[in-house]
């Protein structure tokens, strides 16, 4: 293979790529929010059993955002 055919050879699987990565762009990010959106639930129901646990007033703890 010459060197001008590698190069676009490889500059064709780099468009390819490219293209695809912007295809599932928005799944990947819907996938990653509803992880992180899962996970925040999880911390913040971790943090209120423990304020409940050690009896600390609400007002006390730190704010976090709502979630819904």
């Amino acid at each position: 293979m010459t060197k001008s055919a590698r190069n676009d050879m490889l500059t064709v699987h780099a468009m390819g790529w490219k293209r695809q990565k912007q295809e599932n762009l928005h799944v990947v990010l819907a996938k990653r929010y509803v992880k992180t959106i899962k996970m925040l639930e999880g911390e913040t129901q971790k943090r209120k059993d423990s304020c409940e646990e050690l009896g600390c007033p609400e007002y006390n703890t730190p704010v976090s955002p709502d979630v819904h």
